[in-house]
């Protein structure tokens, strides 16, 4: 079957994306990023192109991000830029460059959704990269959710390239005489991929010239194992583990009568950052009735108590988690992405239901507002609602994890709650016909 109806049958197998989506193409120009792009605007898609560029390979990279605007000239779409430094990013906090340059281009693309409106975010991985994957966490140590590898679609993050192999990906582009950007990093050993793409996976071919094929047919049948692991998780979850509003509480009774313990405390850990040697360590602490050890994990700490392990999130200064907000104030990069506008209430203006812009009425604002973390106690009244509703009732209801919880930022005036960020706005605080002008706060994702 050719590229095109396979790709055609798989985006509808998988409910990737409809034909009335609006869908942002991440390209490097390299011959994947360039051949999804011709597939999608020959299946006659809405779409856009982001291209980064990273800034790592000089006149290289120049020249990939020159051929990246001559195909939006080509196919007439938007098209949208960026320059990183890098290499600064990633010394600022602490990454390789590899993980730098992934976390910035995924918050841009994220952004981008956001503020332009598109609803997925179509990135260029194939079956080879599948295999990679599977080869590079399996040597790093990793549990059942690394070997199944990359996933079709995660939230707005679609792949509809997922099933072909590169070999046909470059036939097709061949076939059509696609003209893509080569990158010269990619034939130098100098990352793990790198060296498994380069020196393991064709060993694996000629061993099995239908290894990529071998390779998604094993990773399908893990993917039901991973479904298995994640029932039995979340049976253990309510069967042993206990949540407050600060801690969480896991039975030491319950988890010694459970043969696969370690296993299933392993997965459930790892959601707050614990890693394999970790929870052997703290199996050990169980199964030896040795109380008080405390174990970390960038986010959290657990410590064997005499019935439980009790995990809590590592409490920060709190001088470090309130900020303020003044009323002239046009934006903030920290600790999280906020831009401020005031607008008039006239009869064009249209109120922005979406959860990541909040519409306050600026009258009823008192400044500074604060940003800050949850507290003991804190209560809104939701929109749409008449009465106060406590904020842990709300994060139950909206089954947020303990980490966001957390996470949670927090948009007050004065003492109220004005805004949840991201999720929900004071029902006091919304805009009414008696509104003169509006208070528009957007999280720039």
């Amino acid at each position: 079957m050719p590229l095109a109806s396979r790709f055609h049958s798989f985006v509808a197998h998988n409910e990737l994306f409809d034909k009335d989506d609006r869908i942002l193409v991440a390209i490097s120009g390299g011959i994947d990023s360039t051949t999804l792009l011709h597939l999608l605007v020959s299946e006659g898609y809405t779409v856009a192109i982001a291209h980064c560029n990273f800034g790592l390979r000089g006149e290289e990279s120049d020249g990939d991000e020159r051929h990246v605007r001559s195909l939006q000239q080509r196919f007439a779409i938007e098209g949208y830029y960026i320059r990183f430094d890098t290499e600064r990013e990633a010394e600022q906090a602490g990454e390789s460059i590899q993980m730098a340059a992934r976390r910035l281009r995924y918050e841009w693309f994220k952004q981008l959704c956001n503020t332009e409106n598109y609803q997925y975010i179509a990135i260029a991985h194939n079956a080879d990269d599948v295999a990679e994957t599977f080869f590079l966490n399996l040597t790093r140590g990793t549990g059942i959710k690394g070997l199944t590898g990359i996933k079709p679609k995660t939230g707005r993050v679609v792949r509809p390239l997922l099933f072909a192999p590169r070999c046909e990906i470059e036939e097709y582009a061949r076939l059509h005489q696609i003209e893509f950007r080569e990158d010269s990093s990619n034939a130098k050993d100098k990352y793990a991929r790198n060296r498994i793409r380069l020196n393991v996976i064709p060993e694996l071919k000629i061993i099995n010239p239908s290894f990529n094929q071998t390779m998604l047919d094993n990773i399908a049948r893990l993917q039901l194992v991973e479904d298995l692991v994640t029932q039995e998780v979340n049976n253990f979850k309510r069967d042993a583990v206990a949540a407050t509003a600060d801690e969480l509480r896991i039975s030491i009774r319950k988890l010694r009568l459970n043969r696969n313990a370690s296993l299933l405390l392993y997965e459930f850990l790892c959601e707050y950052g614990f890693n394999s040697t970790q929870t052997e360590g703290i199996i050990h602490s169980v199964e030896s009735g040795e109380s008080g050890r405390q174990f970390l994990s960038p986010s959290h700490l657990l410590v064997r108590d005499r019935d439980h392990l009790i995990l809590t999130p590592i409490k920060k200064d709190k001088a470090d988690d309130s900020y303020h907000i003044e009323a002239d104030c046009g934006s903030i990069t920290s600790p999280i992405k906020l831009k401020f506008d005031i607008l008039d209430t006239s009869k064009s203006f249209q109120i922005d239901k979406r959860p990541t812009t909040a519409c306050l009425d600026l009258g009823k604002l008192r400044f500074p507002l604060t940003l800050r973390r949850r507290e003991s106690g804190d209560e809104f009244v939701p929109l749409g609602m008449k009465g106060t509703k406590k904020l842990s009732d709300f994060f139950i209801d909206q089954k947020l994890s303990i980490i966001d919880k957390e996470n949670q930022w927090l948009l007050c005036s004065g003492n109220d709650i004005v805004w949840i960020v991201g999720r929900r706005i004071d029902d006091r605080y919304k805009l009414t016909p008696q509104t003169e002008s509006a208070y528009i706060v957007s999280l720039m994702v």
